[in-house]
């Protein structure tokens, strides 16, 4: 279940954007395709996918993937469940 997510959600993202159309330059492609799936995922997942952060991120885009993991626990709907482990990983992804 949460690898059909992941690959189905990297591929909404990746027909979003037109081939040979220039990528934003705000956030790394890593990050934008993180806060999607963390969007879509069912809240069950949602710290599976978490714990999968550091190795799906190249260390360079470490500091976004923190923002963007920032950003998703302080939206009203997040689970209080994950601010723990997520300040622990933005502790551990920007001492890298």
């Amino acid at each position: 279940e949460l690898l059909g997510l992941i690959v189905n959600s990297l591929r909404a993202l990746d027909g979003a954007v037109p081939q040979g159309c220039p990528e934003p330059r705000r956030r790394p492609q890593s990050a934008q395709k993180i806060a999607l799936v963390l969007e879509k995922a069912p809240k069950h997942l949602q710290s599976d996918l978490i714990a999968l952060v550091p190795k799906l991120v190249d260390v360079s885009e470490h500091p976004m993937a923190a923002d963007v993991l920032l950003d998703r626990i302080q939206q009203p709907e997040a689970e209080t469940s994950l601010h723990l482990p997520v300040c622990c990983l933005i502790s551990y992804l920007l001492s890298k």
